[in-house]
């Protein structure tokens, strides 16, 4: 991934750029000795000397304590230092407040570091789990959205569907995290992202996370970028030119020249093959089950991909042109 340019504060302060990111530290282990195989008379001369240690003053216990591990050996110290150095560990995150956990996090662009970051601790999962860090991710790696694409269910080949909304707009990116949805609202009042309750009432679907919607952009970047998985493989005995293919929430559509419309499922099996036209498809529109196909037999059909029949043709509509 490419790291984003300096911004305009910067560029004008002259302030280098922050540090690379760091690599996410494990959380603070400190398993305790077995002292199970000790002696009773062991406990109770340890029993005293904890007593006695707890009533003594700061210096006099500096004093036991450099007197003992003087005797020490090697061994025994390097016993002491593997002891004492996870409980010198300190979590920041357990002290300051969550705006500056939150500013610090901001400084990691690498979505692995932070996938680490959040199986350190509880605190630090939640904190990971609040969407201005990953509000922050979408802008650094431009993972602008739709507002098709804001609401779980909604198509994002909708009709009069808007055009890209980058999230670093200031009619959007700047409101009340995490933010509205433009026009949802008839009093205006803002809505967070994780107001399920009044979305439900209204009978609307679910508004999408930033931590959904960027770990959904990164996979399918990441699959380009790698190669991606071959997951299913079909060869059709057409052996013809692909000339329009679409993915829906249910159906992947694809279209030859050879007059055939295919429909496979989500995970790649064939479900049916529409036939009528007479000459090569060049263009679907899908919605849901429906289907609006073209070709250059200069016919406009309508199909139900659900059981595969051709609902009406606009052949009477004596188009003069390929449709495409």
């Amino acid at each position: 991934m490419s790291t984003p340019a300096p911004d305009f504060d910067q560029q004008l302060t002259g302030s280098p750029p922050p540090p690379p990111t760091p690599a996410a530290s494990p959380g603070p282990t400190h398993a305790q000795p077995d002292w199970s195989d000790a002696a009773d008379d062991e406990d109770f001369f340890l029993a005293q000397v904890r007593q006695h240690f707890q009533h003594c003053s700061g210096p006099h216990r500096n004093r036991i304590l450099a007197d003992l591990l003087n005797m020490c050996t090697t061994q025994q110290l390097s016993f002491v230092h593997q002891f004492v150095s996870p409980l010198l560990k300190k979590d920041p995150f357990t002290s300051l407040p969550d705006e500056l956990c939150l500013r610090i996090l901001s400084f990691i662009d690498d979505p692995k570091v932070l996938a680490r970051a959040s199986q350190v601790s509880r605190r630090w999962r939640d904190l990971l789990s609040d969407d201005v860090t990953w509000k922050n991710l979408c802008v650094k790696h431009d993972y602008g959205r739709r507002l098709s694409e804001v609401a779980y269910g909604v198509p994002s080949y909708a009709p009069n569907r808007p055009g890209a909304l980058p999230i670093s707009d200031p009619d959007f990116a700047n409101r009340s995290f995490p933010g509205v949805l433009p026009g949802s609202s008839a009093s205006g009042a803002p809505r967070s992202f994780d107001d399920t309750t009044n979305t439900m009432d209204s009978g609307r679907p679910k508004l999408r996370s930033y931590k959904s919607h960027f770990k959904q952009r990164y996979l399918v970047e990441s699959a380009w970028r790698t190669g991606g998985r071959n997951t299913t493989r079909t060869i059709t005995q057409d052996g013809r030119v692909v000339t329009s293919v679409h993915l829906t929430p249910k159906y992947i559509v694809v279209a030859l020249d050879n007059a055939r419309i295919h429909i496979f499922d989500r995970d790649g099996n064939a479900l049916r093959t529409l036939q009528g036209h007479i000459m090569g498809v060049w263009a679907m529109v899908p919605w849901d089950d429906i289907l609006v196909s073209g070709g250059c037999d200069r016919d406009v059909r309508v199909w139900d991909m659900a059981n595969g029949y051709a609902r009406c043709t606009g052949s009477r509509l004596i188009l003069t042109d390929f449709v495409r």
